[in-house]
């Protein structure tokens, strides 16, 4: 069983605030749980409200590192 450090947040549905899942830190990296399962990428529409929903890990890694990039190019 890989090192479950804890929950960092909450996702929800972008529309309906829905919960989607928890992201979570295993050995030292994030995931989405979802229902006990820990995945890098999701892909599929809210049972609650029908939107489109998609979470990948690495571009929620690529928007953290420009948005880092803009506040040193800022400052």
């Amino acid at each position: 069983m890989a090192s479950f450090i804890g929950t960092k947040k909450k996702i929800y549905c972008p529309k309906c605030q829905h919960v989607v899942g928890d992201v979570v830190i295993i050995e030292n990296r994030e995931w989405l749980k979802v229902n006990g399962i820990a995945v890098n990428v999701m892909r599929g529409v809210c049972l609650e409200c029908g939107a489109e929903f998609h979470w990948s890990i690495s571009e929620r890694m690529l928007s953290q590192l420009v948005e880092h990039v803009i506040k040193l190019r800022d400052s």
